[in-house]
């Protein structure tokens, strides 16, 4: 686990346990993990999502790709359910990528 899932998952634990003594205004989370190699990452952001306002911002890959990938769609409607948003994060290279290649 890198130092960024640590961190991640701390400050989820300590917003979701102790959520009358901890208190975040908001949370913003890079989830750049993929829902099926780390599910208990994206549970833990549904849980803090029910009490915390919480935005969630996932790496589908740098692009939507050919189909819509199921394990995302569930983590993503799941976060929602909660009362989360999320926005997808899609490499630009600093503006220089072909928007035609974005939009692929």
């Amino acid at each position: 686990m890198s130092i960024k899932h640590f961190i991640l998952l701390f400050v989820v634990y300590l917003s979701v346990t102790f959520g009358t003594i901890v208190h975040a205004a908001r949370l913003l989370v890079p989830a750049y993990f993929h829902p099926s190699d780390q599910p208990i990452f994206w549970s833990h952001l549904v849980e803090a999502a029910q009490t915390v306002p919480t935005t969630v911002i996932f790496n589908p890959d740098n692009g939507p790709g050919i189909s819509a990938d199921p394990n995302f769609v569930n983590a993503i409607d799941r976060v929602r359910e909660a009362g989360g948003k999320v926005i997808a994060y899609v490499k630009s290279n600093y503006g220089e990528r072909p928007m035609d290649n974005i939009l692929q």
